[in-house]
């Protein structure tokens, strides 16, 4: 199993980990507003295309871009700082390889799964 990717940016490598269930926790006490923020850009019932990335873009970079520092600082080897100064297409590469590593596709679709079975009433 892969826990570690590096991603080559212009400003230098970096590792990206495996998060661990601690590390998780972290996170989301890290970003408890971002789902707000990028569900508030959105309009009701919109899926996300190319086209709305690019609409929301702007306010995302600006309203929740230390959010995204915090996970990153979580899930790699660098600082806040490091990632303040990066492109946006480096900066975006790693958010790329840190959910491919941690499988956030694999984890929604579990907890489907999950949520989708039915609970038998106690007898």
């Amino acid at each position: 199993m892969t826990t570690e990717r590096v991603v080559k940016t212009a400003n230098g490598d970096v590792t990206v980990k495996k998060l661990t269930l601690r590390q998780y926790a972290s996170v989301f006490k890290a970003i408890t507003d971002l789902p707000k923020k990028i569900g508030s850009l959105l309009k009701e019932g919109q899926k996300i295309s190319d086209e709305t990335i690019i609409e929301v873009l702007p306010m995302l970079i600006g309203d929740a871009l230390p959010d995204f520092c915090r996970i990153m600082v979580i899930a790699s080897d660098k600082d806040e700082e490091f990632f303040m100064n990066l492109d946006l297409s480096d900066f975006t590469g790693i958010i790329v390889a840190a959910f491919e590593l941690n499988d956030f596709s694999g984890i929604v679709a579990n907890i489907k799964k999950l949520t989708a079975r039915k609970v038998s009433p106690a007898k």
